[in-house]
Formats: C-alpha cells, structure tokens, sequence
C-alpha cells in the first residue's frame, strides 16, 4: 500500500489511516526498515523552506493537506545527493568528536610517558656521572618501557585518524617517527649500552693495581655496534620537517641535540676504545713507557724540567714501575742517534739554550710530539730499552689525582696528599734540602714510586667522570701529555687533546704563548703569567686581528730570594742581581697567521723567526722581584679562520688567581 509522509507537527508522525508512526513505521505495521526496499517506499526529505514536505517521487504534502504534486526525476536525485551529504558531515562531525576526544585522553598518555622519559635520561646521566651500571641499567629499563608505550599509544587508529588532519597531521606524523626512532635507539642502543656498562664503575674497571682489559674490549664492541643506529635515527629525525604545534618543535629541537651529543661521543669512543686493550698489553703483550716528572718551578716551554724518569711496564693491564733516577745530563746523545737533523728546532739557535740532543732541555720544544719521540729517542741511547710511549706529568696534576683517590704518602718527614703535593714538590722540598741535589733527587724518586703505587691501589674508589674531568683539564694545561711510537694511537692521542701537538688547523686559530726558564733554578716557581686577548677586527681579506698582552710577573718577596739557596734563587752568570729572573717566552702565532708590532715594557728584547713553520717571537726578559715585563703585540689570524682565537699555554706551578 502506497503511504505518503507529511510533515510532522507538535504531534507525533501519524499514518494515512490515522495510527501513529514512530520511527518510520506505522503503530499498525510494525515491519522492520530494512524489509521495506519496494521501489514505492518513500524516503523522507527534511521539509523545504516553503514549509512543505517533499517526497522521493517529486510530489508535495502541504501542511495537514493531502496534495500530491510531483517532481522530476533528476530533482528527486540531486535531493538524495543532498540528503547523503548531510549525514556523512554528521557522521565526520561524530567521529571527529570521538577522535579528538581520544587522541586528548592519548596525548595525555604520550605527555605523561614522555616526563618520565626524561625523568629517566636525568637518572641515566647522574648514573653514569656516578659510575654506577645498577642505576644505569634501571634507568635504561624505564626509558625503554616508557618509548614503547609511546609507540603503542601513537600506533592507535584515533592517531590515524589524526594524521589526515591537514596541516597539523604532518606533526603526528613526525611523533609518529620519532617514537619508532625512540623505541629503536632503546631496544638496539640504549639497553645493551647500559648493561654492558660495568666499566662506568672504577672499582669494576680497576682492581688490585690491574685493569680489566677483556671489559674495556666487550664495551668497545658495543659502542661499535650501537653508533649506526643512533647514526641511523638521527638522521630519521633530522630529517623531519619542521614543526606546527610548538611542544612538538620543542621535543625535536631537544632530541636532536641530545643525539647529535651521543653520536659524538661514540665517534670518540670508537677512536679509543678498540686500541685501548693493545696499548694495556692485551693478549699478555709486555708495553714499555717513559714516564717523564716535570717540574714547573724550572719553567719549560711543554710542561716542565723533566727533573726524573722511568719506565712503567703494563701487561694484560697490570702495571709496574721501574728504574725511575734522575734525568741524564749529558751530551752523549746527538740529533743523529734520534733519526736525523732535527731542523724544526735549529730556527731559534741563535737565541741559545735550546738543546734538542740534552735530555735535561728537550721540553724547551713547545711540541710535545717532538719532544717525546726525542725523550724516547734518548733512553733507548742511555738506557737500552725501546719504549712503545712517553708520559709527562707535573706536581699539579700529581695533586689532583692524590685528592681524587683520598690517597697520602709519607717520604722524609713530608706528609704529601691531594692538597700540598704540587707546593711540596715544587718549593718546599728545595727550600729544605738547599743545595744537596742527591738528597732531593732521592726524595723525588722515592715520592714519585710511592704516590704512583697508592694511586693505582685506590683509583677505583673514585667516578669514573671525575676521573676524565681531571685528566681532560690536565691535559688542556699540558699537565699530562703522551707520545705514542704508534701511529694510530699518536693520531688518537692527538684527537682527545693530549699530545701536547700544536695546531696546525687554520680554521681554528690558537696562540701560542710558551716560557722557558733561563735561571737555572726552581725559582719560576714565583712566576706568573697572564694573557688577555681583545676583541677581534676583520680584515678585508677575511682574516681577523686581535690586540694581545701578556704579562710576566716575579711574584717573588727580595728577602725571601736573598735568604735562598742557590738552587731556588738561580746560578747563571747572566743574572744581574740575586733577585733576578730570566725568562725566555716563545710567542708562536696561530696557522697560516702572523704576529706583528711587537713591544716590550720591561728589561730585555724580542726577535723574530720561524719555528716549525709558525710565525715567532722570542727572545730574554729580565725580572727583579715585585717586577712586571708587558708585551704588547696584534696576531692576525688566517683568511680561513672560522672561529674566535684561543690560547695555549705553558702551565704555571702555582695558580695565581
């Protein structure tokens, strides 16, 4: 039976024959909707503006009226267009409400597993700062739980959903991204770096004056492994563009530094670790090094007077040392014994006092790479035995790592420790055997052993980053430095700044300002100085000129110096009062640089020359006590130079500051 639908009214929908319709149908014929597909069912059409009711067939009810008029087919068409397009925005505005809704209550999730996440990476830090792989691997375990459950959440069909959102989609999609990078640099990175991270810990790496050589090569082995795939999901996430919502632009930003961070510090990892195991005499190899003590109350341009050596024998990481004496002074070693004509150093032989065949002078040189192959060069001539390297420290540095491991020795009535060893071998050990170089020779000897032995006892009670912290600082102070007989482990050295090599990088310009002490004494001990740097100029050509002083201060008391012996005060002939100090500075441009219009305030004079294919100064200061000699000058750097002047200096034996 044809029925009719008119529009309803305040009443409910009612039928032809008066029963009432709900829900499309009649209360008399109840028969379900999807029973009703007869090509004569009528479908409902919202009312027209007209106030009429349209039917599928074209015609119209008038309110409470009976007409049927009629439409045209394609009328009727595009009114059934109409119709779908309604409800399809209905149903988009439905299912955008639900999806927003979900991806809030989600985001809530991602916000809150994010916070923990650097909660973690805080924790992580302090464990490795700490040296402790408990912590470590605790925090590494809820990184890794909480990136999943990032993934996981992101991975949902409401994100989906999200991610079609113009504009702002493309951000999802990045999280997205990010997660997956997140989850593999934990699952493949992160987690086998932390549980193969005995090594943080000194007392696992050290024991019983040994190091433990087969846990510096299985972390080696992981660092090797982990790199690519941080390498791999830094540059899926450097990739990413940028961001619209700021919070996600903010998380990208911190994320990509933190990895371009850990990359670097892989790289360098990777340089080091491998080598590490040979150079500890892995395998039951037996290495040989020449351990050199400077002193920097005799001022030398590299460190020190190297007033005593010796040989420290490592095998399978345990180490031993041996034959330490005093430095030989004598001339039976020549430039031909150490592989030729050393010419580098013969620029500056005018000025005198730079021997480069008396082992007592060879860190006049401000290279360490020359001179510690040199040194090598002369205890194979004195002594008979190859060394694979050289170690040189200083008191200073000796002062540091005695406070670090808590340790103290006794020698002579001395009680040396981490916070009088530098002054008590620098000064007051002179001061009380005068003049009696055997005494003090003895007492060196026995200090050096003795301080050596108790460091290597107890330096697994210390953190392993303090432990780098003091021997980066030492050696950016040239306090410690090595030469290695190796090539690729020289090369290393060289990359971790501990060479004591001097750059020939010109895009990176360093000055060079060294001392060598011409007194003949321990008297630099009083010797301060200081160098300031200016702002720079650029010049036309690219380059840059800095206005530089540097002043050399005797810091020394008169009566003091008169009351001294001999040995702190100075022999040289050339001292022109008992209370005068003669210094010899070496002011070594940087590479492809210059240094010009050079004064000096003070009693003395400059020359210019070449050392080592650097533009330099040099030339003798004279300073009574209370003295200041200033000198003055402009260093330009090269054209290439990309980056602000630095300097490199000799270290002092006091700090001054």
């Amino acid at each position: 039976m044809e029925k009719h639908l008119r529009q309803a009214g305040p009443k409910e929908w009612g039928g032809r024959d008066g029963h009432a319709v709900k829900d499309g149908r009649s209360a008399h014929s109840r028969q379900p909707l999807e029973q009703l597909q007869s090509p004569s069912t009528h479908v409902y059409i919202p009312p027209s503006h007209s106030g009429r009711m349209r039917t599928s067939r074209g015609g119209s009810v008038g309110r409470r009226t009976s007409g049927t008029g009629h439409r045209s087919p394609a009328s009727t068409i595009g009114h059934v267009i109409a119709s779908v397009i309604g409800v399809t925005i209905v149903l988009l505005l439905v299912v955008g409400g639900l999806t927003a809704h979900n991806v809030y209550n989600s985001a809530k999730r991602v916000a809150s597993e994010a916070s923990n996440i650097m909660a973690c990476v805080d924790k992580f830090e302090t464990a490795v700062r700490d040296g402790n792989p408990q912590a470590l691997r605790s925090a590494a375990s809820d990184i890794n739980g909480s990136a999943h459950g990032i993934q996981n959440e992101l991975s949902s069909p409401w994100w989906v959903i999200a991610s079609l959102v113009p504009v702002y989609g493309s951000d999802v999609k990045s999280a997205q991204t990010l997660a997956d990078s997140m989850v593999d640099l934990s699952d493949n990175a992160l987690s086998p770096l932390a549980y193969d991270s005995g090594v943080l810990s000194l007392s696992n790496l050290v024991s019983d004056s040994a190091i433990n050589v087969d846990a510096i090569s299985s972390l080696a082995s992981t660092c090797q492994m982990a790199q690519p795939i941080v390498r791999r999901d830094a540059e899926a996430i450097n990739a990413l563009p940028d961001a619209h919502i700021e919070q996600f632009a903010t998380v990208f930003r911190k994320v990509r530094g933190r990895l371009s961070s850990v990359d670097d510090a892989l790289t360098k990892a990777n340089r080091i670790l491998p080598v590490l195991p040979d150079m500890l005499g892995a395998g039951g190899q037996e290495k040989t090094y020449l351990v050199i003590a400077m002193s920097n109350a005799e001022m030398r341009a590299a460190g020190g007077f190297p007033g005593a050596w010796g040989e420290l024998t490592v095998v399978d990481g345990r180490m031993s040392v041996a034959n330490f004496d005093t430095i030989v002074h004598e001339q039976g070693f020549t430039s031909e014994d150490a592989g030729g004509e050393d010419a580098m150093l013969a620029g500056l032989s005018d000025t005198g006092y730079y021997s480069h065949t008396l082992p007592a002078d060879m860190t006049t040189s401000p290279d360490f790479t020359r001179d510690g192959w040199l040194m090598a060069s002369a205890w194979e001539h004195f002594k008979g035995t190859h060394v694979d390297g050289v170690i040189a420290l200083d008191p200073v540095f000796l002062q540091k790592l005695m406070k670090l491991t808590d340790t103290s020795v006794q020698a002579d009535g001395f009680t040396i420790d981490g916070s009088n060893a530098a002054k008590i071998l620098l000064n007051d050990a002179y001061w009380k055997y005068g003049n009696d170089n055997d005494a003090s020779d003895a007492f060196f000897r026995s200090v050096a052993v003795k301080s050596f032995d108790e460091v290597l006892s107890n330096i697994g009670s210390a953190q392993i980053t303090d432990l780098a912290s003091v021997l980066g600082t030492a050696a950016a102070q040239r306090r410690l430095e090595l030469w290695m007989a190796n090539d690729t482990q020289e090369d290393i050295i060289k990359e971790v700044g501990a060479s004591g090599h001097l750059s020939t990088d010109e895009t990176n310009p360093v000055l060079g300002v060294y001392v060598n002490d011409h007194t003949t004494a321990k008297y630099a001990y009083y010797l301060n100085v200081v160098t300031q740097i200016g702002d720079r100029i650029r010049n036309g050509n690219g380059s840059y000129s800095y206005s530089v002083t540097t002043k050399l201060i005797n810091t020394a008391d008169y009566e003091t110096i008169r009351s001294a012996p001999s040995y702190i005060s100075g022999t040289n002939p050339e001292k022109k009062t008992i209370d005068t100090m003669i210094e010899r500075p070496i002011i070594l441009a940087p590479a492809g640089g210059v240094v010009t219009n050079m004064n000096l305030d003070g009693d003395g004079g400059m020359i210019e020359g070449t050392l080592y294919g650097f533009d330099c100064w040099t030339g003798t200061i004279n300073l009574r006590c209370g003295q200041t000699a200033t000198l003055t000058y402009t260093v330009t750097t090269s054209a290439n130079a990309a980056s602000d002047l630095v300097l490199d200096t000799t270290p002092l034996a006091q700090d001054f500051s």
